[in-house]
């Protein structure tokens, strides 16, 4: 009775029950458990009373036209179920607990007495129901993982680094709140004595687990096999799974990977391999369903602070956007970035974009890429080996076997940061993210611009410039969640379009068939710019206006100009980065 008074007492809206009628109240509740990845209740089913998350956390998602969308997450004091009960309406979505978690349910009929007991209860309700339905904020990007407080860091196989993550993990951690670790028998972490207190797994060990988050900002649970049940715990309490893998161990199936094929709907899976050695990334992301995965090496601190900003949502990343020369502005944004400190963490590019990306993404600083760029479009000019046109008026050849001599064998997944190229499948008229293979192949698709350069054959399907149906790709790096999204979009604001009285012919000079085809193929509307500048952080219109797609000669303005503009609306960001608001600049 007494925890669900606690529980109770967190959320302010019962707060104003008093002593008494808390304790009344109480009584009417129960208690209920539910695992990691169960379901509360479905969209759809009967509103049944009000449910307070007393300890853990749970997901409200609403299944759409387009799959299943997050609606919000629920930490303890949060309360769900309230307007579908008052307006005798059906529950708008599925509560799902994404971990072990405990929630109080009221009945429908306490609830009924409790508000005509209480009217001063029911109106602070109705306020707060409403003011979640109708003017909470619009979710951030990364808010899921900026929210997150406890991670399970299990070993893959015997003998697996888990200790060496966990202690980069606890020191990351430390300087941005209080952290705490706990390996089943012990508690640690930074300017803590260490404390033993036997099994933790028992039901005195659970409440004191329980009571850890009420203490720390982070819980960090550290395993040292995959298969007992401390291990299990550690997979029910987190809002992350950080899976350690030696780099030389071979993914294989074990006790691990088919506890977590059994964790729908939980939190989401993190790889992290340790070591220099040659490693099978893919197989280990396929193994664990993980979309990412990390590669760090002991005492690489910059690495592992890399890691922890991807795993809480502090990640910066960069959608770069495509335009042929005016691509060149995403060149100014690096070097502005570069400039006040700022490192990307993610990089998603289309067409121009994703080739400047790459140049940064493989370590190449903002000066290295201009000179590579430089090279290659102003004093080589390599896209200038035009052809009989038949799918398209250059070749691309020179540039192609340019891109391969610059980027080797290197592989997306291989690099450092997390980088991906967009191109468009028009064999399945839909956009497609490439996040690994070579990258030198998915450049050049993506660089493809329709009647322009030849598409890209790929098991059957033709693939051209991601710009066609992606011409800023920062939906997709939204998606991903990993923190604040940078947007540089180099579409122009220009007039396309003949004076009065002039014929095509005579507007041959401003509208020759270069810029006809690229119009056509990057073609997008004002809804869909406002659609893209809703997700980001900072939305960048580059001062890119009268430079057309192969405006070479003017490189070094374009970039100092771009410069200029970043550079004085990063500043403004970093001023109101604690502000919800994604401003476009």
């Amino acid at each position: 009775m007494a925890r669900i008074e606690d529980a109770l007492r967190q959320n302010p809206v019962f707060a104003t029950l008093g002593r008494i009628g808390l304790a009344r109240l109480s009584r009417q509740c129960t208690l209920q458990r539910i695992a990691g990845g169960e379901v509360l209740y479905r969209q759809g089913s009967p509103g049944d009373g009000l449910y307070l998350v007393a300890h853990g956390r749970l997901r409200a998602e609403r299944e759409t036209e387009r799959g299943i969308e997050v609606v919000r997450e629920l930490r303890s004091g949060e309360m769900m179920g309230g307007l579908s009960l008052m307006a005798g309406e059906a529950h708008r979505a599925t509560l799902r607990a994404v971990r072990d978690s405990e929630v109080l349910h009221l009945p429908e009929a306490a609830v009924e007495r409790l508000l005509y007991r209480h009217p001063t209860f029911g109106r602070e309700a109705m306020r707060r129901w409403l003011q979640a339905v109708l003017y909470a904020p619009q979710r951030r990007v990364g808010d899921e993982r900026r929210s997150a407080r406890t991670l399970a860091v299990v070993p893959a196989h015997e003998g697996a680094p888990v200790e060496v993550v966990a202690d980069h993990l606890i020191k990351s951690l430390a300087e941005r709140d209080s952290v705490v670790r706990t390996d089943g028998q012990c508690l640690d972490g930074p300017g803590l004595q260490r404390r033993c207190d036997g099994d933790l797994t028992s039901a005195e060990g659970v409440e004191l687990l329980d009571g850890l988050e009420s203490d720390y900002r982070f819980v960090v649970y550290m395993a040292r096999r995959n298969d007992d049940d401390w291990c299990g715990r550690c997979l029910r309490q987190a809002d992350r799974f950080i899976v350690v893998a030696s780099s030389g161990v071979a993914a294989r199936p074990s006790s691990l990977s088919e506890r977590m094929g059994r964790l729908e709907g939980r939190a989401e899976p993190e790889v992290v391999i340790v070591g220099a050695g040659a490693s099978d990334r893919l197989a280990w992301r396929a193994l664990y369903g993980a979309r990412m995965h990390h590669r760090v090496e002991v005492g690489d601190r910059a690495a592992f602070d890399r890691m922890v900003r991807l795993l809480t949502g502090e990640a910066i990343g960069l959608a770069l956007g495509g335009g042929g020369a005016r691509g060149f502005a995403h060149i100014g944004l690096l070097r502005a970035m570069d400039r006040l400190g700022l490192r990307a963490d993610l990089i998603i590019g289309t067409s121009m974009g994703a080739l400047v990306g790459a140049l940064y993404g493989v370590g190449h600083d903002a000066d290295a890429t201009r000179a590579i760029a430089h090279d290659m479009f102003v004093a080589r000019n390599l896209l200038n080996d035009f052809t009989l046109p038949r799918v398209s008026l250059i070749r691309a050849r020179r540039a192609r076997l340019h891109l391969e001599h610059l980027f080797g064998q290197t592989r997306i997944e291989e690099m450092r940061g997390y980088f991906a190229c967009m191109t468009t499948n028009l064999t399945r008229a839909c956009p497609e993210l490439h996040d690994n293979g070579q990258l030198a192949h998915w450049l050049v698709a993506s660089m493809s611009v329709p009647g322009v350069a030849p598409p890209i054959i790929y098991n059957g399907d033709v693939l051209v410039d991601g710009g066609v149906l992606t011409p800023v790709p920062s939906n997709a790096l939204a998606d991903l969640g990993r923190g604040p999204v940078i947007a540089s979009d180099v579409s122009a604001d220009e007039n396309f379009g003949v004076r009065r009285g002039e014929s095509v012919g005579e507007a041959a000079e401003r509208i020759n068939i270069f810029k006809l085809l690229y119009r056509t193929a990057t073609l997008s509307t004002r809804d869909e710019l406002e659609a893209r500048a809703a997700r980001t952080d900072l939305y960048l219109r580059m001062p890119v206006a009268g430079t057309a797609m192969f405006d070479w000669e003017h490189f070094d303005d374009i970039i100092a100009r771009a410069t200029a503009h970043a550079e004085r609306e990063l500043e403004n960001w970093l001023e109101n980065a604690d502000q919800d608001s994604a401003p476009t600049a």
